[in-house]
């Protein structure tokens, strides 16, 4: 039996751990790809906000926004500039809002207050670093309406402050004037014939009525799975119970010819029979009406049920769809 030779504890191993990333440079994806920041760890306060991101996306957005104003913009934005997700935004990945508050006091000199406001589009902002980019440019727009008072757009007041944000994390993706991102939505629409897709975030196209502007083909519905795949409803369904709600739970009812007191049940061709309490309503609630004691609908409605409760007992229940006379009661 051979020793073991056991190696004595090394210090220097210990402090060759990758070093820690700054918070802002955290918010890469869980799956890293090409890679991509393997030599460095992530900051332990990130990790929630990328893996549970749509639960704490509010979060995020306030903690960024404090860094960015003390670091890139020397505090000129207020602390309590609201941060808003505006799910009306299905494009544009964020906007700056230029609000101007004048008071005019009864004596004295008039004060002109600049606010801003930041909304963050739910729909584009899907991912932890996509809020981060989108914060630091709607940030920007912010500080150039704070302090210089003018929309300069992306002009050179804008690239000032978006420089210097570059300056300070040259790791960062460039803060670009239009952003890139692909929109994960909800449904696509695929021709049939010449496999033309067209995104939506909700089923907004008719696929019975509206063909394909290229050649004139019908449509089908597909769902896009939050695994990149596309789908047919009824098999997205029994793969990920997520997509049941967007999935149809019973075929088409069938047609049924038009009969009196006859409802589709949903049940395939079988026809049921209207209530006959609303049989009953519908053949004597004008004769109610009429009457010179019954002053609303609700009354009449009162009285109806009444008869028909006493309909119930004195006559058989076939009888009870039947229209009464006046002289009965």
């Amino acid at each position: 039996m051979s020793a073991t030779t056991v190696r004595p504890y090394s210090a220097s191993s210990f402090l060759k751990q990758p070093p820690v990333t700054e918070f802002v440079y955290s918010l890469y994806p869980l799956e890293p790809t090409e890679g991509r920041h393997t030599k460095l760890t992530r900051h332990p306060s990130a990790v929630r906000f990328v893996r549970n991101f749509k639960a704490n996306r509010v979060e995020l957005a306030n903690r960024l926004f404090r860094i960015f104003n003390e670091r890139v913009l020397n505090k000129i934005l207020p602390d309590d500039m609201p941060i808003t997700w505006n799910s009306r935004l299905l494009k544009t990945a964020g906007q700056c809002k230029y609000l101007r508050r004048e008071v005019i006091p009864a004596a004295g000199e008039k004060t002109i207050t600049r606010l801003a406001q930041i909304e963050l589009s739910p729909k584009v902002c899907t991912t932890a670093e996509r809020v981060r980019d989108t914060l630091l440019h709607e940030a920007c727009h912010a500080a150039v309406w704070i302090a210089d008072g003018v929309n300069d757009g992306h002009g050179p007041r804008w690239r000032r402050w978006a420089n210097r944000a570059m300056q300070i994390w040259p790791d960062l993706p460039v803060v670009s004037v239009c952003h890139a991102y692909a929109i994960d939505a909800r449904f696509t629409y695929r021709c049939t014939g010449c496999g033309a897709c067209a995104n939506r975030h909700s089923k907004s196209i008719d696929i019975a009525k509206q063909v394909c502007g290229r050649c004139r083909s019908r449509f089908e519905l597909l769902l896009n799975t939050p695994h990149g795949r596309m789908m047919r409803p009824s098999i997205a369904g029994r793969i990920d119970k997520r997509l049941l709600a967007h999935c149809p739970t019973q075929p088409p009812p069938a047609e049924v010819p038009n009969q009196p007191g006859l409802l589709d049940s949903g049940e395939g061709d079988v026809p049921r029979r209207k209530p006959a309490f609303a049989e009953f309503v519908r053949g004597n609630y004008k004769q109610v009406r009429q009457r010179p004691e019954v002053k609303s609908h609700a009354e009449a409605m009162a009285q109806l049920g009444n008869l028909f409760k006493t309909m119930k007992i004195n006559k058989p229940q076939s009888d009870a769809g039947q229209p009464f006379s006046d002289s009965s009661v």
